[in-house]
């Protein structure tokens, strides 16, 4: 605030006109630089696509162990969704010998899943209500298929929207590798798609430069009105 109120009360020789559209100048650049750096801040939403869908791009990993990793596929902020199916589909990984999906997600500094939502969940293209297990662990994979190896866990179905706090016991998942188990033991397959919305925060070094040229700009604009 002290910023604004020096571009509106400097003291200028120019006449009141010209001083009031010079000062009015001044503060539609501070105002504009500001939006830029609140603007990288700010979590993006606004782009994103299906990273991965089964059976196009391959069975997802039915081993705990070793999920099938995720991270290079995650290419920009926003609505990353998964699509895949469980169940007896002729896959195994699951307890009592039916499909389960493991994958795992690395996010780097900066990056944020702030939100996990059940986009569709159908049983023979229907909404299905038989609900699927969803286990969470931070870190790479499962030791097992315990309770003792996952973090926390959700069952969900058709009925269901947002599920991460519900999932994982967090509001958002920061920095560091997040695994995910999926699996249906019913009869039927189980298609699913669920979307993970992925935030990005600029590095302080893009934060400092914006605000840097804010602030000889600004000295430049004092200068001229002297």
């Amino acid at each position: 605030m002290k910023l604004i109120s020096d571009f509106l009360f400097a003291k200028q020789t120019h006449t009141p006109v010209k001083r009031m559209r010079s000062n009015i100048l001044q503060l539609r650049s501070y105002v504009l630089l500001m939006s830029l750096a609140f603007g990288l801040v700010a979590k993006t939403s606004s782009y994103g696509a299906v990273i991965y869908s089964e059976p196009g791009m391959g069975d997802l990993s039915g081993t705990g162990a070793t999920p099938t990793d995720l991270t290079g596929l995650l290419l920009v902020p926003g609505m990353n969704s998964i699509s895949g199916n469980v169940g007896s589909n002729g896959n195994t990984g699951a307890v009592g010998g039916s499909d389960a999906d493991y994958f795992s997600i690395t996010l780097s500094a900066g990056q944020t899943i702030d939100s996990l939502t059940v986009d569709s969940y159908t049983l023979g293209g229907a909404p299905s209500a038989d609900r699927a297990f969803f286990g969470y662990r931070q870190g790479a994979g499962f030791a097992g298929q315990s309770g003792a190896d996952i973090d926390d866990s959700v069952l969900f179905s058709s009925t269901n929207d947002e599920i991460l706090l519900a999932t994982t016991g967090l509001s958002e998942l920061n920095e560091g590798t997040h695994s995910f188990w999926l699996q249906q033991t019913s009869p039927g397959v189980f298609d699913y798609t669920l979307t993970f919305n992925v935030t990005a925060i600029p590095e302080p070094s893009s934060l400092f430069a914006i605000c840097a040229i804010g602030s000889v700009y600004a000295v430049r604009r004092q200068k001229r009105s002297r």
